[in-house]
């Protein structure tokens, strides 16, 4: 009965020591957005002071989205015609 309760108790450490690894996964795109109803992640982005103002970029194959602001001075910038 020993036995037994000893090859229980080594079988469930076992099991417990080989599933509580953890597997973390890294999903950080820089820039990314809802375009027609899907999502859009780029590939490539970089952002640049050009001007006195910055210029945020993102590309994926042939698309490109540039975010482009009047100043470069610490701020709340307003997206689109505003």
């Amino acid at each position: 009965m020993k036995k037994i309760a000893l090859s229980l108790s080594l079988l469930t450490c076992l099991f417990f020591a080989t599933n509580c690894a953890e597997e973390v996964e890294f999903n950080s795109p820089a820039i990314q957005g809802n375009k027609d109803g899907v999502l859009w992640r780029a590939d490539y982005y970089a952002a640049d002071i050009d001007f006195g103002g910055f210029l945020i970029e993102g590309k994926r194959s042939y698309q490109t989205v540039q975010l482009i602001t009047a100043t470069d001075t610490r701020g709340t910038f307003t997206l689109g015609n505003g």
